[in-house]
């Protein structure tokens, strides 16, 4: 049987600013994207390691709940923001 490990980040987008949206505590970190040979990754984001499927869908759905969003005239709830 495979062994995989499975961790999750969730980056939001808005205006130029970065947030952690799975950051828990009282200060949030400052992000930066930095570019290497392997790609681009956001230093300091913070990744949570998922031990099944539930534990992944709660955390996303905590998560989107975290988003930043407001109404216009065709959606009430409309995001503000990119997430990655």
């Amino acid at each position: 049987i495979d062994e995989y490990e499975v961790v999750c980040s969730y980056l939001e987008i808005y205006n130029e600013d970065l947030a952690d949206l799975l950051y828990s505590g009282s200060a949030p970190p400052r992000l930066s994207l930095q570019e290497n040979p392997e790609g681009v990754k956001c230093a300091g984001l913070s990744e949570v390691r998922v031990t099944g499927s539930e534990a992944l869908l709660q955390l996303m759905t905590w998560a989107s709940e975290r988003r930043r969003i407001g109404s216009t005239k065709m959606n009430q709830r409309s995001s503000r923001s990119h997430c990655v």
